[in-house]
């Protein structure tokens, strides 16, 4: 009885991420509504869920606790990587949160063998979101060297596993999306990789537009602001159906 009288009051801190993996597989916001215990009609609280806008309760998330929690848990849950600057000692993290994107950096490496070229993933960028907060993930190639060429490409990480792969060196957090935006594009400015002793500026500047964008997509469709958004004034963009007499 005290279970069922804490479950029907607590908020289920986890409900805009449970609510999404049932609507990735299949569920309606009316299915989801129903399995919450409220009518059929009650798609605009759901829709407050999915945003995050509003919290449900243990009780009425359990149905869908029990169905997908083990989808949420592995979704939930990373472990990271970290090499100590000062001793070279390996050191893992857990870190709990919904990932909102990945983004990984490739650079294209002549091979030299008939003259093909490969793309190598050399750094990665990911957001996550722990309770509101966002946080941000540099990661790096594990045994990447300063100048990636053809003949130290044997000496990056191959692992079948593709999160052992990466190193993380650097992390930060904010509540506020802006804040997170300028952190990314500052980090992707300093990362240097050289190719024959040239560096790729162009890759470095396609990469910090393309994250720009990409960044500002993910957070909208979460339901995030964006104040550095323009507004298209659609009476300045009307078409002129002009008959030439």
């Amino acid at each position: 009885m005290d279970k069922e009288r804490s479950e029907s009051s607590k908020k289920y801190r986890y409900t805009k991420q449970l609510v999404r993996i049932a609507i990735e597989n299949g569920y309606t916001n009316a299915d989801v509504a129903v399995k919450a215990g409220l009518s059929k009609t009650s798609i605009s609280m759901v829709s407050r869920w999915r945003n995050g806008e509003s919290l449900a309760t243990e009780r009425q998330m359990r149905s869908l606790i029990n169905e997908f929690g083990h989808h949420l848990k592995r979704r939930m849950e990373h472990l990271l990587c970290f090499i100590d600057d000062e001793n070279g000692e390996q050191k893992f993290f857990h870190l709990e949160g919904d990932i909102l994107l990945k983004h990984t950096i490739r650079i294209p490496v002549n091979t030299g063998k008939f003259e093909k070229t490969v793309n190598i993933g050399t750094h990665r960028i990911m957001m996550i979101e722990n309770e509101n907060k966002l946080i941000v993930l540099f990661q790096s190639r594990v045994g990447l060297q300063e100048k990636l060429k053809a003949e130290n490409i044997k000496n990056l990480a191959h692992s079948d596993n593709e999160e052992a792969n990466w190193l993380t060196y650097s992390i930060g957090s904010s509540n506020d999306p802006l804040t997170v935006i300028d952190f990314m594009s500052k980090h992707i400015k300093n990362i240097k990789i050289y190719q024959t002793s040239t560096f790729l500026s162009d890759i470095q500047q396609n990469e910090h537009l393309i994250l720009a964008y990409k960044a500002r997509q993910t957070l909208l469709r979460h339901g995030y602001t964006i104040n550095d958004l323009i507004k298209i004034d659609l009476s300045l963009c009307e078409i002129q159906d002009k008959v030439t007499q």
